[in-house]
C-alpha cells in the first residue's frame, strides 16, 4: 500500500420502501475539527463527523432525513477536505424502524481503505 489517503468513502444501501425513521452512526479517526470530514446521503450534506483528534476514535450519529432516501438505492459518503490527511471510519452502524414500527433492523458495515 501507499501513504496516500482517499478524500472520500461511499457506502450503498438499498431500501425497499422509505422506512419512519433511519439513523447512523460512525466511528471516526483523525478527525481534528467540526468541519473536516462532511456526511452526505445522496449527493446532499447533513452533517460533519465529530472532532476526536489524531489518536482517540468519536462515534457520530445521524438521524437521516427522510427527504433524502429513495426507494432502492441510496447512498452515504464521508468526504475529507484536507488533502492528504490521514483519517477514517471505523464500524457503521445503521439502524431502519420500518412503517411497521417493530424494533429496529440494524444493519452493520465495516468501513475499511480496500472499499469503495
Amino acid at each position: 500500500g501507499d501513504n496516500n489517503h482517499k478524500s472520500s468513502y461511499t457506502k450503498a444501501f438499498t431500501l425497499d420502501e422509505i422506512p419512519e425513521k433511519v439513523k447512523f452512526c460512525v466511528d471516526g479517526y483523525g478527525i481534528n475539527n467540526g468541519t473536516e470530514v462532511s456526511v452526505k446521503v445522496n449527493g446532499v450534506v447533513i452533517g460533519y463527523l465529530l472532532p476526536g483528534g489524531d489518536i482517540n476514535s468519536r462515534e457520530s450519529c445521524f438521524d437521516v432525513p427522510l427527504n433524502r432516501l429513495k426507494v432502492g438505492n441510496n447512498t452515504i459518503t464521508f468526504t475529507q477536505a484536507t488533502v492528504n490527511e490521514t483519517w477514517g471510519v471505523g464500524v457503521f452502524k445503521v439502524s431502519i424502524v420500518n412503517v411497521a414500527g417493530v424494533m429496529p433492523a440494524v444493519i452493520m458495515l465495516l468501513l475499511g481503505e480496500e472499499e469503495d
